[in-house]
């Protein structure tokens, strides 16, 4: 053994003795389970029940059998109750499971806000156990009672199940957290913060053994009046005092005082309703004066009149610091760039597909883009590499989300995937969410990326969510709206970085054609300009000349594939693919005929020209083809050689000439000053065509 495993050796001993201090309890036995055995019950909503594989072992939970239990072998139950009725720790039991919102960030949330030395776990069933741990041992029927009112002032009245229990007696064990956490596949037991992020052992000891009270702060928590949701934070306090400082220390000379003193009759108040020490909020408001007086001799002197008077005013007249209240306050959220770690983007298929990142890809109905998807689904699930060849390594591999509005999971989708490689046990389709009433419910992102966020939580393999059409979850929201648009795709832009996915968003382009490839999805702009990445497909076509030597389009069976717009590196070459029809064998006798991609290689294509642009006189651009219009100009010098036309006459000659009147049009624009358009003087001021080199004809205006 080197010297750093000896070292991290020594942490883990460290860590797991820490571990073993905090949950201290009956010494002379333990409860354990047969983990092997523990399955979600779905008559209770994915509850995890251990009345049948559970025993209680009348031996010491020693430090060999913690190690055990942090390596996931061994599962260590404790009784917080000793022999002697007291206890060192108690815990109150959110008996809530299934999908939504983490219940365990909610119950993280809620503590914060409360402003209670509590800690949150993230239970094995996927509800939250909220710890209360102490300095001293307590009467357990005492630290009972005071989890009841604690679990009241968190907003949860009617919870079930603390423990110890209130009535005395032994009561139940306790399944340790952090269960697994030295195992490769880490723990499913684990603290969380109110932020939602899953705590490390080591941050969750530090954080547990600094929230300990001892029975003296426990009375006065339960003392204390509840805050409900809506009650200020420390957090919003010491934002409001930020922002209060910053008034003061840019205040005019003769504006200082008056900044002053709402400052700190304001900072009265945000001190009462959050807990905020006082001497935090007048040392930070002091270096903010004395900064803006330049360290004049009394300034400090003045200040402290100044803070006295109307600090304590704050604290006895003024109002709560309500949420209404602070919405009228523009406090900046701000990140120094000092604090922000860079890193390299992480690619999946460079440079088309990265992790963290949402992409969005276009294209008509029917082309293949839903096949597109599951092609990349089987490649990261199986197969292994990209469709230029590129090997995918291993890390980067995993499991796919699927949210599909369109396509059959039995007739489509899973035959699909199985023809092109793909394992069916990595890819979840998310059907939809459940309610409080238990009724199965579409997802919205308006209201529901939480569903999401929450599935991917569950597993910490997953590469790719595929949403298939992203306006299908797009609810009652105005997807023509920019600002609304982008309002639902920012929470799947910070959902990607979370949970470090590559996020994949199907969309539809706006009826008709001659549209640039940037402006080819359907609705508001923001679709393309919030995405990082913007895919485009289209089918070929070829010009060909028929039999009466006319140019026409015939599609050649492939479709074009570009990236029409990348924020976040350079373009990539453009490809092609076609279908191919594909027997897939699923069981003994069950033989389903699919269609899959085939990808064909590289084509020199601009995603411009894949959408229907063309490239005339250096740029891209809309309109007819140049043989078309060119047609038109000649068909407008012809007509007017022999003198001015009404505009009327030379629409119909146009019609029936099989020149339409868009094409008409931009062919007088391409003549410019070679075709001159006038209006009568008199009369029913009609409009004559003329070319510039043929005479006016006086008579006629």
């Amino acid at each position: 053994m080197n010297n750093m495993e000896a070292d991290m050796g020594r942490v883990l001993q460290v860590e797991r003795d820490r571990l073993r201090a905090l949950y201290a309890g009956m010494k002379d036995c333990h409860g354990w389970y047969d983990h092997t055995k523990a399955k979600p019950n779905p008559e209770k909503n994915g509850k995890i029940e251990l009345k049948d594989i559970a025993e209680t072992r009348d031996r010491p939970p020693t430090p060999d059998l913690w190690d055990r239990h942090l390596q996931g072998t061994y599962p260590v139950g404790i009784y917080p109750r000793r022999d002697d009725g007291m206890c060192l720790w108690g815990m109150i039991d959110i008996d809530q499971y299934g999908p939504g919102a983490l219940v365990a960030e909610i119950a993280a949330r809620r503590v914060k806000v409360a402003g209670m030395p509590l800690v949150v776990c993230r239970s094995k069933s996927g509800g939250a156990h909220v710890y209360l741990f102490l300095t001293d041992w307590t009467p357990s029927m005492q630290v009972g009672k005071a989890l009841r009112v604690l679990a009241e002032k968190i907003g949860y009245r009617d919870v079930k199940e603390v423990y110890p229990p209130t009535t005395g007696g032994q009561g139940n064990w306790l399944t340790m957290p952090y269960f697994g956490c030295w195992s490769e596949e880490g723990p499913t037991r684990y603290g969380v913060t109110a932020g939602g992020k899953g705590m490390m052992l080591g941050t969750f000891l530090n954080i547990a053994e600094a929230s300990r009270v001892n029975q003296a702060k426990l009375a006065e928590l339960l003392r204390a009046p509840a805050r409900t949701e809506d009650g200020p934070t420390q957090d919003e306090a010491r934002r409001q005092l930020e922002w209060r400082a910053g008034l003061v220390c840019g205040a005019a000379p003769l504006d200082a005082n008056n900044q002053l003193s709402p400052a700190a009759f304001d900072m009265g108040k945000w001190c009462r309703d959050t807990g905020l020490p006082e001497e935090e909020a007048r040392a930070e408001m002091l270096r903010a004066w004395m900064v803006r007086k330049g360290n004049d001799r009394g300034a400090e002197a003045e200040f402290n009149d100044v803070w006295q008077r109307q600090f304590k005013a704050g604290q006895k007249m003024g109002e709560p610091a309500t949420r209404g209240e602070r919405k009228q306050k523009k406090i900046a959220l701000v990140t120094n760039l000092a604090d922000v770690i860079a890193r390299k983007i992480d690619w999946c298929w460079k440079p088309y597909l990265a992790r963290g990142v949402v992409t969005m890809f276009s294209g008509p109905g029917g082309q293949g883009k839903s096949q597109v998807t599951l092609d990349l689904a089987a490649r990261l699930t199986k197969v292994g590499v990209w469709p230029d060849g590129t090997p995918i390594p291993q890390e980067q591999m995993g499991r796919v989300l699927l949210l599909s509005a369109e396509d059959g999971k039995a007739t489509t989708i899973k035959p699909r995937l199985v023809a092109m490689g793909g394992d069916p046990s990595r890819v979840d389709i998310l059907d939809g969410k459940e309610d409080e009433d238990g009724n199965e419910k579409d997802i919205d992102f308006d209201h529901d990326t939480d569903v999401v966020d929450w599935q991917l939580a569950q597993h910490d393999d997953y590469a790719l969510v595929i949403v298939d059409p992203v306006t299908a979850y797009a609810g009652k929201t105005n997807t023509h709206m920019t600002s609304v648009v982008r309002s639902l795709i920012r929470p799947l832009q910070k959902m990607a970085e979370k949970h470090n996915v590559a996020v994949l968003c199907i969309g539809h382009p706006p009826k008709g054609r001659g549209r640039a490839a940037a402006d080819s999805f359907s609705g508001s702009k923001a679709y393309i300009d919030a995405a990082r990445v913007a895919w485009v497909a289209d089918v070929e076509h070829n010009e060909v000349e028929d039999e009466d030597g006319k140019i026409r389009n015939e599609e050649t069976g492939r479709v074009f594939f570009a990236i029409s717009k990348t924020n976040i590196g350079p373009g990539g070459p453009e490809y092609t693919w076609a279908f191919r029809k594909e027997i897939v064998c699923l069981g003994e006798n069950d033989e389903i005929e699919v269609s899959r991609i085939e990808w064909l290689g590289k084509v020199r294509r601009t995603a411009d020209q894949v959408v229907g642009y063309r490239d005339e006189v250096g740029e891209a651009r809309p309109g007819p083809k140049p043989d078309e219009r060119e047609r038109a100009e000649k068909f407008l010098l012809d007509i007017l050689a022999d003198g001015p036309k009404l505009r009327k006459e030379i629409e119909v000659a146009a019609k029936e000439a099989k020149i339409t009147l868009p094409t008409l049009a931009n062919a007088r624009k391409a003549l410019g000053n070679r075709l001159v358009i006038e209006q009568e003087k008199h009369g029913a001021r009609r409009s004559w065509w003329r070319r510039e080199d043929a005479p006016m004809q006086e008579d006629l205006f």
